[in-house]
């Protein structure tokens, strides 16, 4: 019971990817301080082509036996946006648990 558990994981998590992605992209638009003032600081941030990109990074590690191998799993999700003047002109998400805390995220 423990080998679907961990086998079904990786899909269960696929499957919910597009939610946190499509929630995540209803910034665009908004004012990068009003994002902030909801989620928080941003892990990372950086220029790029003259537009401010800032980044929130989620990770969640896990140990199990899967078969007869036993390893770390590491899971992440990377929310990323970037600006221009203090505007949002993309929000993207990319990884296995964006659901994970989607509605923190959620404009």
């Amino acid at each position: 019971m423990k080998v679907l558990v961990w086998a079904a994981l990786p899909l269960l998590a696929a499957c919910s990817m597009d939610m946190g992605r499509a929630s995540f992209s209803e910034w665009e638009g908004s004012r990068v301080g009003d994002l902030i003032a909801k989620v928080g600081y941003p892990d990372a941030e950086a220029n790029t082509a003259g537009a401010k990109r800032y980044s929130w990074i989620d990770e969640w590690r896990s140990v199990g036996t899967i078969g007869n191998e036993t390893g770390q799993h590491v899971l992440t999700c990377t929310r990323t946006v970037y600006v221009s003047g203090d505007v949002i002109v993309e929000a993207k998400s990319e990884g296995a648990i964006c659901s994970r805390r989607e509605d923190q995220f959620r404009r």
